[in-house]
């Protein structure tokens, strides 16, 4: 399944994301739900996201790279972690 954004630059795109990661960790670390360590991990989920889209701005994986609780890198659950996943549905 193929999905056209509507997006100028590749700039934007990564700009997008970051900023979104950047609130969701930081609401997140505030909170104590997440390791400050965790953000690494998000960074490259995110970009595997941002790979997946090519200069034309056609998303060509459907499904991105996800935060799923079950499958951190840590022994605690993070239930909030999948909201951070908004940058996967430009």
């Amino acid at each position: 399944m193929f999905q056209r954004i509507d997006l100028s630059t590749f700039q934007q795109i990564e700009t997008a994301g970051t900023l979104i990661i950047a609130y969701g960790l930081s609401k997140a670390i505030r909170n104590e739900w997440v390791e400050p360590s965790y953000a690494e991990y998000v960074q490259n989920a995110f970009e595997a996201a941002v790979s997946c889209v090519n200069e034309e701005g056609k998303v060509m994986k459907a499904s991105g790279p996800t935060i799923d609780p079950k499958h951190t890198p840590y022994d605690k659950p993070y239930p909030h972690a999948q909201g951070f996943f908004l940058i996967t549905a430009y």
